[in-house]
């Protein structure tokens, strides 16, 4: 009887529950694992490869070594990275550092660069000569981006790629008695000027001597540097003054350098000369002659030299501004663009301690006790903006060489 009893309790309890509408539910087993929360990790944005520009006939021919371009063949701005430079020691084939400050400097302030390469001081593969007085004297940023330097103490020319920093080659130059300074022609030959011998050395890429130039020695002592124009002479640069050494026909006899002189200096961007001209209270940047465009530059007492024209033609120059070295920039039209203000007071003085590369960007080389460190800046305009590079070369400007097949710088 209570087993009767049991089964009704039952089935009325299924009863009351069907009339309310639930349905029973499975137990879920125990030892089904629970599914594990999944985070989906998305790629970091990237940007879309620059495209390649056409090949011009500015471009180095393809019998010289070809080496990685560095940032600064790049149009654009180099997006922030940090605030400052980092500046932390490097072997002598360094990997370049690549964080680089793009904020503005405060007004008065010098501005922070990034270190591109770092050499230490001896006389081993990658590393410069350096001595109480003396150490290298000039560099240069040629158009794949690759750095130059003159090791003027261990009398050799060393090319570093621009990207690694790895030293690429080194061409010797131990039979003169004081490399100082040296351009590389479109062809891949080298002209090196011997301040010691006050000669010009024409070697071929590999650094076989193919001439030895002699100069007037009545020109030595007058300039210390050279510079290739675009149609391929060679002039030793003075104090806004120039000396015809080498034509394209060939070298200019040394009886007649001393009289072959122009104002102004020469750029391996153009064929025109840049001279500096006082007006009253002012001064100008006179291009060429005849009708070309003047640049007003600065106040007649300031101490101003002309640096270079990027491939847009615009020019640069350097003021001396309360012991900073001052860059400005200006536009086609005249107006400044903007300027750079970068203190070099811990570093030797060197004949080319700045450079401006093709597209614009400005280098600069420090050489201390400890070795040498390039450094490369970006300019800003009035409103704190990075001003832009060019990767175009101008053939429709008065002071345009048309190509710069001849210079690879």
């Amino acid at each position: 009887m209570s087993q009767l009893r049991k089964i009704g309790a039952l089935i009325g309890l299924s009863i009351i529950l069907a009339s309310c509408g639930a349905t029973p539910v499975a137990q879920v087993p125990t030892d089904v694992p629970r599914t594990t929360e999944t985070t989906i990790t998305l790629p970091s944005p990237t940007r879309p490869a620059a495209s390649s520009p056409a090949v011009s006939p500015a471009d180095p021919p393809t019998n010289i070594p070809t080496l990685v371009p560095t940032l600064a063949s790049s149009p654009t701005a180099i997006p922030s990275v940090a605030s400052t430079a980092v500046a932390t020691p490097l072997p002598a084939t360094a990997t370049p550092i690549r964080t680089t400050a793009t904020t503005p400097p405060s007004a008065g302030s010098p501005a922070a660069g990034t270190t591109v390469l770092r050499l230490a001081a001896g006389s081993a593969a990658g590393q410069v000569g350096v001595t109480n007085t003396d150490g290298p004297t000039t560099f240069r940023i040629a158009a794949d981006g690759s750095i130059r330097i003159m090791d003027t103490i261990n009398k050799r020319l060393l090319f570093f790629n621009g990207t690694s920093g790895k030293l690429e080659q080194t061409i010797n130059l131990s039979f003169l008695q004081r490399p100082t300074d040296f351009v590389v022609t479109g062809k891949g030959d080298l002209y090196v000027l011997d301040g010691g011998g006050w000669t010009i050395d024409h070697l071929a890429i590999n650094g076989k001597e193919l001439h030895n130039i002699p100069l007037s020695p009545a020109t030595k002592g007058l300039f210390s540097t050279i510079a290739l124009t675009a149609d391929g002479r060679i002039f030793g640069l003075a104090q806004n003054k120039s000396y015809l050494l080498i034509t394209p026909g060939g070298p200019l006899p040394p009886e007649e350098q001393m009289h072959a002189v122009q104002d102004g200096l020469f750029t391996v961007r153009s064929n025109a000369s840049f001279a500096l001209v006082k007006e009253s209270v002012r001064q100008v940047l006179q291009i060429g002659t005849g009708q070309q465009p003047k640049f007003v530059i600065g106040k007649s007492q300031e101490q101003v030299q002309f640096l270079d024209i990027n491939q847009g033609m615009e020019p640069y120059v350097v003021a001396n501004v309360n012991g900073l070295d001052e860059v400005r920039r200006y536009s086609l039209g005249g107006d400044l663009m903007g300027t750079l203000q970068i203190d070099q007071r811990g570093c030797r003085p060197t004949l080319r301690p700045i450079y401006i590369d093709r597209p614009g960007a400005v280098f600069t080389m420090c050489v201390s006790t400890n070795g040498l460190s390039i450094q490369r800046y970006v300019m800003h305009g009035a409103q704190g903006t990075p001003l832009p590079l060019t990767n175009v070369l101008l053939t429709n400007v008065p002071w345009s060489p048309g190509s710069l097949q001849a210079a690879p710088g």
